[in-house]
């Protein structure tokens, strides 16, 4: 009995790893055109995509005040016509439902209906639902493949009583009524649980720790960085189009890939968004910089310094704060290189951003 179950379990294993593989390979088929030149390819890609994004932030503004899109923090999905959106705030663990309408009673079915989406959304549905990305592929006659994960997105994170409780509310009319435009709106806002943001790390921390591991990175710093980019939204989508928790972009992506495979070419946003390739991309290109570019950096420390910096700002702008003097550098110990990091960039974001990652690299204490 034991070696029959051996064997379902191999061939389980086995015929996942096949339909993985074979997934790829008609990947690859399908977008032989990345190959030629991907400089040229991504430029294109990415004009066309902020077109694309222009065009749907119109198409929002004739119906709301606020222009809520999928972002680093936040996944939003519209309706047809854009009188209905569900917005799911991983920052602030909140999900916002809001509705045009006059009738208070359409208002309470369709907001109970957009709840009980949420809870059933399952990935390759969480996928399609994002027009920008459709509508570029589209123009640019590429196939838009979606990921072979179809888990749910937050259902599985969230109790049968919490569900019920949030459905049970809304049939009692606990929403507010607003006015924009002459027209009535109506919106609900929940907190999720509070032990959903670890839960949702949760999913992602063995697959985390596989690569840090891998590459030898300090503990905790991939966990850190994309708690402080997308508070693990796996569906992130910036206006440059970054993608994914660790915002990957085809800058990122072709060193990485390439550095994997020797081989060069642009990543589909479906490869890009399942969750493991995004960590395996996104962790090879800092070990990239970690483990090579920064190598004759000496202290540990401060070559995660670097490293976190050239991630989202380039290499050459990271060394140009230090004069490009890695001798330099080395004199220097690992907190007075952070205060001088802090001093050095101009821009508020990213220091506030290196601080943060910094921060919670230090402070948190993960377990398998």
């Amino acid at each position: 009995m034991l070696k029959i179950l051996l064997l379902v379990c191999l061939f389980t294993t086995s015929n996942y790893a096949v339909q993985k593989h074979n997934y790829l390979e008609e990947y690859y088929k399908k977008h032989e055109l990345y190959n030629k030149d991907t400089n040229k390819q991504y430029e294109e890609f990415i004009s066309t995509y902020k077109k694309s994004l222009s065009t749907y932030k119109e198409n929002i503004s004739k119906y709301w005040k606020d222009i809520l899109i999928t972002s680093n923090h936040t996944y939003v999905v519209y309706s047809n016509n854009f009188k209905q959106r569900s917005i799911i705030n991983y920052k602030k663990s909140t999900i916002l439902i809001q509705v045009i309408t006059s009738d208070i009673k359409i208002a309470q079915k369709s907001i109970s209906r957009r709840y009980k989406n949420i809870f059933e959304l399952k990935n390759q549905e969480a996928f399609r639902n994002e027009l920008v990305l459709r509508n570029t592929y589209k123009k640019l006659n590429i196939v838009f493949d979606t990921p072979l994960n179809n888990e749910l997105l937050i259902g599985d994170l969230l109790s049968l009583k919490y569900k019920e409780k949030v459905l049970q509310e809304v049939v009692l009319e606990i929403y507010k009524e607003e006015v924009y435009k002459n027209t009535k709106f109506y919106s609900s806002l929940y907190k999720l649980p509070l032990d959903f943001s670890y839960k949702l790390s949760k999913r992602y921390l063995k697959t985390i720790r596989k690569y840090e591991q891998l590459y030898n990175l300090p503990k905790n710093i991939l966990y850190s960085m994309i708690k402080i980019k997308t508070s693990f939204n796996p569906y992130a989508l910036t206006s440059n189009a970054k993608l994914g928790l660790l915002l990957v972009d085809n800058k990122i992506g072709t060193k990485a890939y390439f550095k994997l495979y020797e081989d060069k070419r642009l990543l589909d946003a479906a490869y890009l968004y399942e969750f493991e390739n995004n960590i395996k991309i996104g962790t090879t290109y800092f070990s990239i910089l970690y483990n090579e570019k920064f190598k004759n950096i000496t202290n540990s420390t401060t070559k995660m310094y670097f490293s976190i910096l050239a991630y989202e700002q380039g290499l050459k702008n990271t060394l140009e704060l230090f004069d490009n003097n890695i001798q330099n550098i080395n004199k220097l110990s690992a907190p007075l290189i952070y205060r001088k990091i802090l001093q050095k960039l101009k821009n508020r974001n990213l220091r506030i951003y290196f601080s943060k990652v910094v921060n919670t690299q230090k402070n948190t204490k993960l377990m398998l």
